[in-house]
């Protein structure tokens, strides 16, 4: 855990754990120190985010578009982020968030960030400009519903069960 490491160069950080289940190791050392407070699951991440000066996600495994990075960057939040963090976004989008793989590297954006205001601002004003640009929910959910309905009607008009038919959405 790089913490340690930024409180040593950022003494007032103090650190929110917002998610389900999370390791031992991690409920342990939050118990030991004053700075880190562990939410759990929560029905609103919009609250936890409004207080927030930076967002992180050092994920090291999965796959997709991950549904934090979304809402945080559409709150305007700056996000340090692995290159896992950013699976399923294109170049220009990845432009909203600071990509660390190094540990250490995450934790000096992380400083760097938290020691200067105006830098932060700019990476907010960019993960605010890429978010204009994504799909709405709304948007999104119509679209996914139009490429059921495509992949439907393909599968009547050929009357069978739609195995080795496919629909481009």
């Amino acid at each position: 855990m790089k913490f340690p490491r930024t409180v040593e160069h950022a003494p007032h950080a103090t650190l929110a754990i917002v998610g389900a289940d999370p390791p031992g190791w991690l409920v342990a050392h939050a118990h030991n120190d004053p700075r880190i407070a562990l939410a759990g699951w929560v029905d609103d991440l919009a609250a936890w985010l409004t207080g927030t000066a930076i967002v992180l996600c050092p994920l090291r495994i999965g796959g997709g578009i991950k549904i934090k990075s979304l809402e945080a960057i559409a709150a305007g939040k700056c996000v340090v982020t692995t290159s896992v963090g950013v699976q399923g976004f294109d170049a220009h989008a990845r432009r909203a968030f600071l990509i660390r793989d190094d540990p250490s590297a995450f934790a000096a954006a992380i400083v760097e960030l938290l020691r200067h205001p105006d830098l932060r601002s700019r990476q907010e004003a960019r993960a605010q400009a890429v978010a204009a640009e994504l799909p709405t929910w709304e948007q999104a959910s119509r679209s996914l519903a139009e490429c059921w309905s495509a992949a439907a009607s393909l599968r009547r008009q050929q009357g069978r069960p739609g195995y080795g038919s496919a629909v481009s959405c």
